[in-house]
């Protein structure tokens, strides 16, 4: 995420803030059409008046002139503001209130694929950069009922965000930031209620949607936990229980710059998959499929070595106790009823890494067979390399597989 740039504003830049109307211009009620750009070659400057009344909008809480002043600081990006009547039936009619996010007390609307929510300002400001951006540039220009903001969002994307003013309050229409509602819907939840969410489960989707909605919005404290949470939880340390929705999670890292660790967990998860091929048509990565088909492969015929090996140790017993591994036939017997006559071999099928978990995982079983402690701990032992082995490979194969 960027951070923001405090730096001297350029001759450009405080042409623009020279162009904000004057006081004489203000009074009369005067509102042209006017298309600032840094570029422009309008009328003379007119400076801003020193000591500017008491609008509406400053009831609010809202400080113009020192808003204005952080503009100055944001990083230069090209900058359009559109005044002038503005079209209601392309941007604000037929919208529907928010069940959840529409607060009497709330100072402004934010609009987005139909949907209308009423917020509190200061919430906003103080979680999203992008968003304390619009604030700070619409502050510059409150003389106008209507103007098209176009700045960077934190995509790196120039997006265009529409202000109208409605009942006394500004009507902020995000249609064209690149946000959808769903995501939306996740941020305000996790703006308003963070605390439920800090040690509960929350799903795949749900973190996707912050992610992605706390990039483009630039909300770097919440886009940080949800990276976190899913670092936590998709890690390279156990493997017994599969997780949901690898290619949701792969799409999300390879765009989001998540570790490595991430994304090797992810593909695991996809190439075990008992849905493989419809996890596959949801990867929007360019990727090929014989790949992907090949790697599957190579994990089932791993499993299938493991798994037909009754003793990973090629010798017996090395310390002169009597145990299992002293007799050829107890060896094989024991291995054919702990894994063949189990489920646990049909399980695993391109999943050693799980298979090699469960049998490492057994270890009461191998000492009740007949497993002396040592040859227990030597048995795990070469397991759990086999599965670093297994582990290291996949990382090495990331950008083969996703290229």
């Amino acid at each position: 995420m960027n951070g923001l740039e405090r730096k001297s504003p350029s001759d450009d830049e405080l042409d623009l803030i020279a162009k904000v109307p004057s006081e004489s211009d203000r009074r009369s009620g005067k509102r042209k059409h006017r298309v600032l750009r840094d570029d422009s070659e309008s009328e003379e400057p007119v400076p801003p008046p020193r000591n500017k009344p008491l609008s509406k909008r400053s009831k609010t809480g809202a400080e113009p002139e020192s808003q204005v002043g952080d503009l100055l600081s944001f990083p230069r990006n090209p900058l359009i503001l559109t005044g002038g009547k503005s079209d209601r039936s392309t941007t604000s009619a037929g919208f529907q209130r928010h069940e959840s996010f529409w607060f009497f007390d709330g100072s402004l609307f934010i609009q987005l694929g139909g949907v209308r929510f009423k917020l509190h300002r200061s919430r906003l400001n103080g979680t999203s950069i992008f968003l304390q951006k619009v604030f700070g540039i619409r502050d510059g220009f409150y003389e106008k009922t209507s103007l098209n903001i176009s700045l960077k969002s934190g995509d790196s994307a120039n997006v265009s965000v529409k202000v109208e003013e409605v009942d006394g309050f500004d009507l902020y229409i995000l249609d064209g930031v690149g946000v959808n509602l769903e995501d939306f819907v996740v941020l305000m939840n996790l703006m308003e209620n963070s605390f439920e969410y800090c040690d509960s489960d929350v799903s795949v989707f749900m973190l996707a949607s912050a992610i992605r909605a706390a990039t483009t919005l630039q909300c770097p404290t919440i886009r940080s936990w949800a990276i976190i949470t899913i670092e936590r939880i998709w890690n390279l340390h156990t493997f017994l229980e599969p997780l949901p929705n690898p290619s949701e999670v792969l799409n999300l890292a390879r765009t989001h710059g998540m570790h490595e660790t991430v994304i090797t967990r992810a593909l695991y998860e996809l190439l075990r998959a008992e849905n493989f091929d419809a996890e596959v048509l949801k990867l929007r990565l360019p990727t090929r499929r014989e790949r992907l088909d090949s790697a599957k492969e190579q994990l089932y015929y791993e499993w299938i070595s493991i798994a037909a090996d009754p003793q990973p140790s090629t010798v017996r017993c090395p310390f002169g106790q009597r145990c299992t591994s002293h007799s050829p036939s107890e060896v094989q017997k024991t291995h054919m009823d702990l894994v063949h006559m189990s489920s646990l071999l049909e399980r695993h099928l391109s999943d050693p890494i799980g298979g090699l978990e469960y049998l490492i995982s057994l270890e009461d079983r191998w000492s009740a067979a007949g497993y002396c402690p040592r040859c227990v701990h030597l048995r795990t032992r070469l397991w759990a390399d086999k599965k670093d082995e297994i582990i290291k490979e996949m990382k090495e194969s990331n950008n083969w597989l996703l290229n």
